[in-house]
């Protein structure tokens, strides 16, 4: 199953690798549209429309490269992403992996089941299982785990949302 995570990783890496490219060359063409701007202002001084056209049309086009560039860097920190993800997973399941978010805070000595199953805390189900990336998305996995939803409809649909 890893080899699928590694695929992954290399997909991702080259698409990476790619973009970052691009980003470097974005910047370099940033820098020379703007000297050779700033060289035609410089040398047409004196002539009205031709420093309007170099200001328009160096501005225009060195715009459109920043955001280009600014594409590629959303595009790059997406990759950067991805390629950190597969790397987690592939090392959870070689059991390599565990999370620093324990899930101590939701440990409730009046539960019922939390302590036998190990629910939370170090080496804990939670600890294994986790992968979200918000409060809010701690303390709802944490609120599954301790208030199983027994509803057979509402677990259906959770499962049809998810697949």
């Amino acid at each position: 199953m890893s080899f699928i995570y590694e695929a992954r990783i290399t997909q991702f890496s080259k698409e990476l690798k790619k973009y970052k490219v691009a980003s470097r060359n974005f910047g370099l063409a940033r820098l020379i549209i703007f000297i050779l701007t700033a060289v035609g202002v410089y040398f047409y001084w004196e002539q009205t429309i031709p420093i309007a056209a170099f200001i328009l049309g160096g501005g225009g086009l060195f715009f459109r490269v920043v955001i280009l560039n600014a594409t590629a860097d959303l595009k790059i920190a997406y990759l950067s992403a991805l390629v950190t993800l597969n790397e987690t997973e592939k090392k959870a399941l070689i059991g390599e992996y565990q999370n620093q978010e324990n899930g101590n805070e939701f440990i409730f000595p009046g539960h019922e089941y939390s302590h036998d199953f190990d629910l939370f805390g170090v080496k804990s189900f939670f600890s294994k299982f986790n992968r979200t990336v918000s409060i809010q998305g701690r303390a709802k996995l944490a609120s599954w785990l301790t208030i199983p939803n027994l509803n057979g409809e509402e677990i259906v649909q959770k499962q049809n949302a998810v697949r």
